[in-house]
């Protein structure tokens, strides 16, 4: 799926600069690899930095002291960021499903991230890659009765609304 939706990497330069920050998600499943032979597949020469933490939200990993270097260390090309299923299915109500969860909301770090992002390099693409809805959706949460196919609907749902308000471009590598 994310060979037919990463057409963004045909435009601009040859030689392309991406920063990938998430989670496992993005580690497990390869998403490094995949984003290199895609690009290389276009003719790109491709230089993929990570910057993984497996188990920690999109806010947790913007909190670690490096963060903000990170991100202001290169004029990135492309930026793709990745976060917890649930904070995007659920916007409003993750936290109290799941009080172990940072209450922090996805929109306001991939807004912070945007804006420091566009200030060090203008030219930066900041792309959300849309995760996919948990085996079993929410019904292994008391009270929830979500199954995968109603969570996936409300990340679809929910992603393309928060990246077209925030004007970033979106990856929906979770939607088949």
């Amino acid at each position: 799926i994310l060979s037919g939706q990463m057409k963004i990497l045909n435009a601009g330069s040859e030689n392309l600069k991406i920063l990938l920050i998430g989670s496992s998600y993005s580690g497990y499943n390869k998403m490094p690899n995949i984003l290199k032979s895609i690009a290389e597949n276009e003719g790109k020469s491709v230089s993929i930095e990570e910057y993984l933490h497996y188990g920690r939200s999109l806010y947790e990993i913007s909190q670690i002291s490096d963060f903000e270097s990170k991100l202001t260390s290169e004029k990135w090309d492309y930026i793709f960021l990745q976060d917890s299923p649930h904070r995007i299915a659920y916007p409003k109500t993750f936290s109290q499903m799941l009080p172990r969860s940072d209450p922090h909301p996805v929109s306001v770090t991939l807004e912070k991230v945007k804006d420091i992002t566009i200030e060090n390099y203008n030219k930066t693409n900041v792309v959300y890659f849309m995760p996919w809805a948990f085996k079993d959706g929410m019904l292994w949460v008391p009270g929830q009765n979500d199954d995968f196919f109603r969570m996936q609907e409300k990340i679809y749902r929910n992603s393309i609304e928060l990246t077209k308000e925030l004007k970033i471009q979106l990856a929906p590598v979770g939607w088949s």
